[in-house]
């Protein structure tokens, strides 16, 4: 999918929201994972990072996945938080989510690793 992505059109992008959304929230972590990253090569434009954070609750979710693994293996799904945050309406989304216990969570996991 994401390599036919540069070919969707703009429905064709708003009907991955969902599904993509979903793997965020299955219980494999590879298909976590691979959401995260398909995240950043499918949502590109700021309408497009605005609709999957409406459509697909990405944020919720992705919050929801820092706290499911060790702190390391979270590359992608920051990634496609800071992906989405390029759109400015985003970042007040986030904080309305109240997102500082995950990320104090990796942070304090990251220290005590060093």
């Amino acid at each position: 999918l994401c390599r036919l992505s540069k070919y969707l059109t703009p429905e064709e992008r708003k009907e991955t929201c969902i599904p993509i959304g979903r793997m965020i929230d299955s219980e494999i972590w590879s298909v976590k994972n691979s959401a995260a990253s398909a995240t950043m090569q499918l949502y590109r434009d700021d309408d497009e990072k605005l609709m999957f954070v409406d459509e697909g609750e990405a944020l919720r979710r992705l919050l929801k996945m820092l706290t499911v693994r060790d702190p390391r293996v979270h590359e992608n799904t920051l990634g496609a938080i800071l992906s989405l945050m390029e759109n400015a309406e985003v970042p007040d989304m986030l904080l309305a989510l109240d997102p500082i216990p995950s990320f104090v969570r990796m942070i304090t996991a990251l220290n005590m690793s060093v």
